[in-house]
């Protein structure tokens, strides 16, 4: 890729990332980001990892309801 689509995608993800509510969720979309495990995060962040992946079905909630925005406007 450009080093322009590199920065539009890290702006991207910077975006996507500040949309969520709270910060263990942009914890775990970060370190998800960066190629971390479920296990590996559920570690880091001393919680079950069924909890990660209970959180990741959030990010997921909130980033499709921004899509699906974007592609009504």
């Amino acid at each position: 890729p450009s080093p322009a689509s590199l920065v539009a995608i890290s702006e991207e993800c910077r975006r996507l990332v500040a949309l969520l509510p709270e910060p263990a969720l942009r914890e775990i979309a970060n370190l998800k980001l960066a190629g971390y495990t479920t296990a590996e995060i559920a570690q880091q962040m001393g919680v079950a990892p069924r909890t990660v992946e209970r959180k990741t079905g959030l990010i997921r909630k909130v980033w499709i309801q921004d899509a699906d925005a974007s592609a009504e406007a």
